[in-house]
């Protein structure tokens, strides 16, 4: 703000009484918005490191599992394909679920694209 303040009074120095007056409402205007900015931050922020408190742990988790499956598939190769087919079977139910319930909303959203491109 003052170094704002400082550029502002050297510049209306040389030019017109006129943009003193604007360039002086536009800072103004600007240390408001640094305000605002900073409650809505410091409201903001307790809610932040709370989503951090809450995602460390699954992602050290996560971390742990990668490099455990990474030092697993370099000791026993087959076990990279026996993983990946063991996990494609959990998943395939789960899959076909996903598909017949978006299915008849991407029917209907392809029937009105088709009837849209037809009619213009």
């Amino acid at each position: 703000m003052k170094a704002t303040a400082l550029r502002v009074e050297r510049r209306a120095a040389y030019e017109a009484p006129a943009f003193a007056t604007v360039a002086r409402a536009a800072a103004a205007n600007e240390a408001k918005t640094h305000a605002a900015r900073n409650i809505a931050l410091g409201l903001a922020a307790p809610f932040i490191g709370l989503a951090f408190v809450l995602v460390a742990p699954f992602a050290g988790l996560g971390a742990l599992a990668w490099f455990a499956a990474k030092a697993l598939a370099a000791k026993y190769p087959g076990a990279v394909r026996t993983g990946r087919n063991v996990a494609l079977f959990a998943a395939a139910p789960l899959i076909g679920l996903a598909y017949a319930a978006l299915f008849p909303v991407v029917g209907i959203g392809a029937l009105v694209w088709v009837g849209l491109k037809r009619n213009a």
